[in-house]
């Protein structure tokens, strides 16, 4: 074993351009690993890099079928650090998936169901849908849609997998290394306690898009970065708008660019208003340039609490091949 100075997860993907009070995220003590005291290698089954919505969701299905798996994470929270609601829609083929593994009551109560969209170009209603009229959507018991913050799912996986007690879940737990033979891969984990190794017969990387086993793999994969930009603010108002999810193609209010606007749980409206494609994106992430941008969408008068702002922009990515050796890929890690 040896000592290190664990440095802290840093923030990524433009995060940490980042204003407003924030969400107040779950915290998980470090347990120090057994393999910190002891030189025997230890081998197990499956091993998942990463803690997000995906490695989490894998994780509590293997636990739900008695597969015993180690799940580390290099945080000690769930969500991306520095991150606002990320992911927020859930589809009923989502649900299902959550029921089966035993959350989905969770979501539902703190999440907001709806159904009903709208589509404006300027000032101009040019589409409008509700779900529940669609048949296809009474196939299933669950709601057509229900939004609510992507770190919510991930805390309610991480208590059902305690609840379970087959998957083990290691927070603080920083990959740093790998190799890999025809009998199994060994990683190299990095603590707060020391730095430690273990064997895996398979390896699950749900690290995302910047994914160090892809890089150390040599992973081939095609890339394509658009020019879109956009500014997410999550905020609550003191009157609400409609319960509806609205888009808008050309938003008057906008400088006519695209604007999605929805509703989460704890009554915060997420509005995604895309910037221009040279925008600084620390410029538009500043709390009183996103207050103006409000108040032109909203009127001069609207009172609003910003719970969190940030920048983002798309990237398109995609691996040749999601089997390399003993890893699989998945979220992020292959596609984005």
């Amino acid at each position: 074993m040896s000592l290190t100075a664990y440095k802290e997860t840093a923030p990524t993907n433009s995060y940490q351009f980042t204003s407003g009070a924030g969400y107040e995220l779950p915290e998980y003590a470090f347990v120090a690993p057994p393999e910190l005291h002891s030189e025997k290698l230890v081998r197990h089954p499956v091993v998942i890099v990463g803690g997000g919505i995906t490695g989490l969701t894998l994780a509590c299905s293997l636990a739900r079928l008695g597969v015993k798996a180690v799940l580390i994470d290099e945080d000690n929270t769930v969500g991306v650090k520095g991150a606002s609601s990320r992911g927020i829609c859930y589809t009923q083929k989502s649900l299902e998936i959550f029921e089966r593994l035993g959350i989905f009551e969770r979501i539902a109560a703190k999440g907001v169901q709806w159904s009903v969209g709208r589509t404006f170009a300027g000032e101009d209603e040019v589409y409008s849908f509700d779900l529940r009229q669609q048949g296809n959507f009474h196939l299933s018991s669950q709601p057509p849609f229900i939004n609510i913050q992507q770190f919510y799912i991930e805390g309610f996986l991480v208590e059902r997998i305690q609840e379970l007690g087959v998957v083990e879940l290691r927070w603080q737990n920083r990959l740093t290394g790998f190799e890999q033979n025809a009998e199994c891969a060994t990683l190299t984990v990095e603590t707060p306690a020391g730095t430690y190794s273990i064997e895996a017969e398979h390896v699950i990387d749900a690290t995302g898009s910047h994914s160090p086993l892809r890089k150390w793999l040599s992973v081939p994969f095609d890339s394509r970065r658009g020019d879109d930009r956009w500014c997410i603010a999550d905020v609550r108002f003191t009157t609400r708008p409609p319960v509806e999810r609205h888009t808008w193609i050309e938003a008057p209010f906008n400088e006519n660019r695209a604007v999605w606007q929805h509703l989460m749980a704890d009554d915060v409206w997420r509005i995604d208003y895309q910037m221009a494609p040279n925008a600084d994106p620390e410029y538009v992430s500043r709390e009183d340039v996103v207050r103006e941008r409000l108040q032109r969408q909203f009127g001069a008068d609207v009172q609003v609490e910003i719970v969190w702002v940030g920048p983002y922009a798309y990237r398109s990515e995609c691996v040749h091949g999601m089997r390399h050796g003993r890893v699989f890929l998945m979220a992020e890690s292959p596609m984005r």
